[in-house]
């Protein structure tokens, strides 16, 4: 056994325990209580494999591929049911085109690799066998990835949007439907000034987004109906008029931060908007609007 490259954390699930990369450990923590199996994991497979590159050069292109792409292994079975299980709970978005279609920005690369016997045994005859399943996937799909793991429910079958890979996109567009809830989100806007919004609609937000200047830059929305004050998005208007999104989902551990470029036309922040509505209602699609990155904690 070699030391971890990553921090790490110990995940306990019943009898099964394991020192975990700490970004993955959430993710591994769910896989298991859904009662499904792996054999190892990485959070970054091309920090953890740079040195690869001193004694087999022709690696080098591979390990800089796998930059910011985690990976966990399953027993064959295990692993299949870890994707039917990510694909059924939530909506057929870029995710779940990520997760299915190899032609897809940021394809998510799964392996089952016929192994031979006689690799680790020689005296034996060749024969190829099949056991272990691998699921390599962006580090920024890990917020959807655990939420749908988390759900304990299905979505209803409906048509994928395959737009980002040549095909079409279902009607009516937008964020997909969110399953039926006993209750919508119960959502509080928070201006710089400490001016307070509750239950903001459309055009609220709408004028809220509007009103951000270099003197008021700051707009929060928490979700009142969750325990804490640790689930919020936060928009900020940096000096160059870009934006800097930010949320969290119950801790410090579970904090994004993501980038919105300037918009030097009217009308330019209506996709800001939109994302901002769709986290309001709680939609499972809205992360796939911009490319989130996990805070250092």
């Amino acid at each position: 056994m070699t030391a971890n490259f990553h921090p790490v954390r110990t995940v306990h699930v019943g009898t099964r325990h394991a020192e975990i990369d700490e970004l993955l450990a959430p993710v591994i923590e769910a896989v298991w209580r859904n009662d499904l199996v792996t054999l190892t994991s990485c959070q970054d497979a091309g920090e953890s494999n740079a040195s690869w590159v001193d004694l087999l050069p022709h690696m080098a292109g591979y390990v800089e591929s796998r930059r910011g792409w985690a990976f966990i292994d399953f027993p064959q079975d295990d692993g299949l049911e870890f994707l039917t299980v990510l694909a059924n709970a939530g909506p057929r978005d870029a995710f779940y085109a990520r997760m299915t279609h190899w032609a897809a920005p940021s394809a998510w690369d799964i392996k089952i690799r016929p192994r031979d016997v006689a690799m680790r045994d020689w005296p034996q005859p060749s024969r190829f066998v099949t056991r272990m399943l691998q699921v390599c996937f962006p580090v920024t799909d890990l917020p959807e990835m655990l939420r749908r793991l988390q759900a304990g429910e299905t979505v209803p079958p409906a048509p994928a949007d395959w737009t980002n890979v040549g095909g079409s996109r279902p009607s009516p567009v937008t964020f997909p439907a969110s399953p039926p809830s006993p209750s919508p989100p119960v959502i509080r806007a928070i201006e710089s000034s400490g001016a307070t919004w509750d239950a903001p609609d459309r055009t609220t937000l709408a004028r809220l987004l509007g009103d951000l200047n270099l003197t008021w830059r700051h707009l929060v929305l928490e979700r009142c109906d969750l325990p804490g004050s640790e689930h919020y998005l936060q928009i900020y208007l940096n000096n160059d008029f870009s934006y800097q999104v930010e949320f969290r989902e119950g801790g410090a551990e579970r904090h994004y931060r993501a980038h919105f470029p300037a918009q030097p036309e009217a009308g330019g922040t209506e996709p800001l908007l939109d994302l901002i509505l769709a986290w309001s209602a709680a939609h499972p699609g809205w992360r796939d609007t911009l490319q989130w990155f996990l805070l250092d904690t």
